[in-house]
């Protein structure tokens, strides 16, 4: 079945969808699936045009069968870190919510943070501050990770909102 054509990355694709059958093996049935597996319907775009390389779609994305998947953890309250002081003791990746002040910007996506507590570099990317216009006088509040790559402790901002 051919979908309608669409872009990926400037050129124009057709959307396909196949189902993977191997060939019988041992430990397969009929069907070319492990014993308890269910066939898999699998999507792949290729060019309009029908460019092909090698004999395969110059776009196709690698096909994989999926095993079931499974997931599971921990639903619940979960300790996050909302002072500067605490931050800079924490591990890598620890989440944060901070309320604070940005006082400067150091350019590069790089900003001062001040909050009780102490002074600290943000990294924030433009579409992080959610169209919020800041200045030192404005209060906001922080989401993040502590990111202590490279021997310096800074946050890598999720998310700015007035606080």
């Amino acid at each position: 079945m051919v979908a309608p054509q669409g872009m990926m990355q400037g050129y124009p694709v057709a959307h396909h969808s196949v189902i993977l059958i191997a060939p019988n093996q041992a430990g397969y049935n009929n069907q070319g699936m492990m014993q308890g597996q269910q066939p898999m319907m699998q999507h792949y775009m290729t060019p309009a045009n029908g460019q092909m390389m090698n004999g395969q779609p110059v776009m196709m994305q690698q096909m994989m069968t999926q095993q079931p998947h499974q997931s599971g953890g921990f639903v619940g309250p979960q300790h996050i870190i909302d002072n500067i002081a605490a931050a800079q003791k924490a591990n890598n990746d620890s989440p944060v919510e901070l309320t604070g002040n940005i006082i400067a910007s150091l350019g590069n996506d790089q900003y001062q943070f001040k909050d009780n507590s102490g002074v600290i570099t943000l990294d924030i990317s433009p579409e992080n501050f959610n169209g919020l216009m800041v200045t030192p006088a404005t209060t906001v509040t922080i989401q993040g990770e502590v990111d202590k790559e490279w021997g310096n402790c800074i946050i890598d901002v999720d998310s700015v909102n007035q606080a």
